[in-house]
Formats: structure tokens, sequence, C-alpha cells
């Protein structure tokens, strides 16, 4: 009778605390009392992707169990983020592939819970698409399926019910390579230094050091409020582009978080190559397309006070996701192109974003940074995601640039 009475009145009154208490009473009712949910504070994920971190996957009916190894993981100094750590409103599924993507570390709690949650193995073949270095810890004593079985037998396993004690199962882990990147005495120091006689607006600027080349950033970043989905203008199209000549680039907000959005721009805005040397390969790192869109591109469109929103960030250069490409070092850019698995993390689904100019110029096709299926290809998007690619010298293939700017 209450819960009748609780679900009319949110529907009648659509009252946002009701409702969020709601979901919470669900979700901890599916999920059984655990001493998850009991953690002290000083416990919680970590949060942000300034530093490398450990994701931890486990089953919900092993709360119990997962506590006590992220517990001491966390009592350890080490950075871990667990789905304790999602932010309310914010999309599940996007915010899980997202930590995966952005970890330095997997780590998979193995059960015949986690076996039977669709959930978990989505989570692990997702790692296992990104090669994430992963650890299986297993819980109890199981035989994993065979095709699973074939598919992890490589990575490194630990028993952790074969230990007398969580110190000595803890010696044992901290034994694992790689996991030290995760942990606090690691963590790269960022330094920001305010220069107090530099005024922009009346406002002092934040210039943060970095190597070749230094980029000064207003304060107050964009100065209109945004967020996910807004339209933002900025630049202007040049001789060439499929717009006018002078006419306003509109971006749509795929991201807003921390200060920061990410910028994807509306229109395909002309077909280049992705390497303009024929018969020559090329990863996102060293081709021409890349180049063009960090030195011409991103100098004539944007004036001088919009280059001060834009971010010099550094961009993953991930492997083809189905032939294993290698898609060669991360880069540090003002302007690059989406790969396949931020399309996936945004939720772009593409067709009402080409513009109908691109269509009668008969390109509905443009190019993401990822390799196809050898490193003469680029994949690119258009009907669908295609994973072989084309040439990388194919010059009717259209560039749909992104950005990360500050914002308030």
């Amino acid at each position: 009778m209450l819960r009748r009475i609780f679900q009319n009145d949110i529907i009648r009154l659509g009252i946002v605390p009701l409702r969020h208490d709601f979901i919470e009473m669900a979700k901890n009712r599916s999920r059984g009392k655990t001493k998850m949910h009991e953690m002290d504070e000083k416990y919680v994920p970590y949060r942000g992707y300034d530093a490398p971190y450990i994701f931890v996957s486990y089953a919900h009916k092993d709360g119990n169990k997962a506590s006590e190894v992220i517990e001491k993981l966390q009592m350890e100094q080490y950075r871990v983020w667990y789905d304790e750590g999602i932010d309310p409103g914010t999309e599940w599924d996007e915010n899980i592939a997202e930590h995966i993507e952005n970890c330095e570390y997997f780590i998979a709690l193995l059960s015949r819970e986690y076996l039977e949650s669709s959930n978990c193995k989505d989570e692990l073949n997702f790692a296992r698409e990104l090669e994430k270095p992963r650890l299986l810890i297993y819980l109890e004593d199981i035989q994993l399926p065979g095709g699973m079985r074939m598919r992890l037998s490589r990575l490194q396993a630990i028993h952790k019910y074969k230990y007398r004690s969580m110190e000595l199962f803890f010696e044992k882990l901290a034994e694992t390579q790689g996991l030290e990147k995760c942990h606090e005495k690691q963590k790269q120091k960022k330094t920001i230094t305010i220069e107090s006689t530099a005024v922009v607006q009346g406002t002092p600027r934040i210039v943060i050091p970095r190597q070749n080349p230094t980029i000064t950033i207003p304060r107050q970043g964009y100065p209109y409020q945004i967020r996910s989905g807004d339209t933002v203008y900025l630049g202007k199209a040049l001789p060439g582009f499929f717009l006018a000549e002078g006419e306003n680039l509109a971006w749509r907000v795929l991201k807003c978080e921390d200060r920061k959005a990410v910028l994807l721009c509306e229109n395909v805005l002309l077909n280049m190559p992705y390497h303009a040397v024929q018969h020559e390969s090329s990863d996102w790192e060293n081709c021409t397309l890349r180049k063009w869109l960090n030195t011409d591109f991103y100098e004539q469109v944007f004036s001088d006070s919009e280059r001060e929103y834009i971010l010099w960030k550094e961009h993953p250069s991930r492997n083809n996701p189905k032939y294993r490409t290698p898609g060669g070092a991360g880069t540090m850019d003002y302007v690059f192109l989406l790969d396949v698995i931020e399309l996936n993390v945004y939720g772009f689904y593409g067709f009402e974003q080409i513009t109908e100019i691109a269509r009668n110029n008969g390109n509905i096709s443009w190019w993401l940074r990822n390799p196809g299926f050898s490193q003469n290809f680029a994949m690119n998007f258009g009907w669908r995601v295609h994973y072989g690619g084309l040439p990388v010298d194919e010059p009717a293939v259209g560039v749909r640039p992104a950005i990360v700017i500050q914002t308030r």
C-alpha cells in the first residue's frame, strides 16, 4: 500500500527528490543490504580523469566480498573507481563505458554471480575490446565457460579464496605489474601559475605551463552557460567549405563536465584525405589531416579570443577494435576527430547531424581517427561505422572536427 501511494505521488506531483529516493530504494532492494553501502565516507570512488585509476567490475550480489578488496586498495592509497561513483542524473551505461575507457587498469571480481550478470560480462568484454590491462580475481572456485576461458586464459589471475588472510592476498595483488601506476605516490602533480599582470576583460588569466606550445586560458572560460545538447557558434567558414565563406560554424555540445565541454561541428565542412600522400600509410599522429586541423584550420577559422577557449588536450590513439590495427601514439591536439569509442560514449547516431549541404555534395561519410583494417586505411562513419575504413589518401571523405573548450 505504501509503495502504491508513493508511486502515484511521483506520477501526479512529479517531485524529483521523491523519485530519486524511490530509485535509490529500488536499487538497494535489488542489490540487497551490503557492506558496500556502509563503507566509511573516506573510502569513496575516485573522481576525475587526471590520474591513472583502477576500474573494479563486480556483481552487486557480491557487494560484501567486493568491498573488502576495494577498501583494502583504497587503504593502501590506490585510486579506485566502482559504480557507486556514478553521479545522479547521468546515464548509467554511458558513465560505465566512459570510466572503463579512461581507466589505467581493469579488475574483474569473478564469481558465479558475475558469470550470470550480462552487465558484468559487457564490462569485461568492453575492457577487452579497448585492450585495457586486466586482472581476474576469483572470489570463489568456479569454472569459466569454454569460450570465456579461451579468451581470458592469457590474463593474470589471482584466486583470492585460496589465501588464508587478506594480507597475504594483498601482497600478491600488489605485485601485479602496472598496478603501481594507479597508486597515489605515482600521481603527477599539475602546476598552475596565475599571471597577475595579464588581464583579459578585467580578469586575471591562468597560464598552464606545458611543453610546446603553451596556451593561455581565461579564468572565466567560454562566456556563456552551456550544457550537453546545446549549439555553440565558434569560428567562421573558410573558402572551399560546404558552407558560405564567413558563415558562423555551429558546434554541438556532446558533453559538459568539470568546466570543460566537448564540441563536435554540426557540419561536415569539406572533403579531404586522411593522409594526402599517395600509397603511404599513416596513423592519426602522423597524418596530414591532423596537421592541417591544428595549424591552418585552427589559426584561420577561430579568432584570437576564441582560441583562448580551446584547450590543448591529450587524445588516445586506440587500436582498431575489430582488426586490431595499432592506433599509434596518443597525441596532444587543439582540434581532433572523434574515434569509434567516443561515438559510443557520447550516444552519437549520425544522420540528423549531417548537413543537407553535405548530402547534396554526395558526401555522407566522415573520417574517424582510428586506423582501418591496415595502416593504409582509416575508419569512417556514414550509414554506419566502417571498421575496415577507406584508403587514407581517399579525397572524397568528409571532415567533421571536434574541440574541447574551457567553460564557466
